[in-house]
Order: C-alpha cells, then structure tokens, then sequence
C-alpha cells in the first residue's frame, strides 16, 4: 500500500515540477525535481552521458525515480509490519 502510495506521489510532483513550472530544463521546476530523485537521477544522468539522447535524463530520472520511491514504501511497509503494527 506504500509502495503504490509513494510512487503515485512522487509522479504527481514530477508532473507538477516539470510541467506547469517551466518545462524540463526551462524553470525553477526542474532543480526542485533533480532534488527530490536523488540518488536516481544521478545513474539517470550517467546513463545519459554513455548513450546521449535528448531528454533521456529526465524520464530515466522519472522512471528511476518512482521506482524508488515504491521500493522505500515497500520497506516501509515492511518495517511496519514486522515491527507488529498489523492495522496498516
């Protein structure tokens, strides 16, 4: 339930960072956005200088960085159940 949760999270900010805010690399949105998927966009920006291609960073950056997001729900999720708090 974390995982989905944290995840439809984060891509609703990186919607909102990268869409209404000035674009990709054209507002203040996209620093705020590179902010909050640390440590993915950095693999994303080294992928993209081995095989450069516009654009990639930023939706390896999206796609990397919703897949962490999910994975530190799922370990949330996790620590919580096993910590006994079963109402979750």
């Amino acid at each position: 339930m974390f995982s989905i949760l944290f995840a439809v999270s984060y891509l609703i900010a990186a919607f909102c960072l990268l869409g209404p805010f000035g674009g990709a690399g054209h507002g203040w949105g996209i620093g705020v956005f590179m902010d909050i998927s640390l440590p993915a966009i950095l693999v994303a920006i080294i992928v993209d200088g081995i095989y450069p291609h516009h654009d990639l960073t930023v939706w390896l950056g999206v796609l990397g960085g919703s897949a962490q997001y999910a994975l530190v729900g799922y370990l949330l999720g996790c620590l919580l159940r096993s910590r006994g708090d079963r109402s979750l």
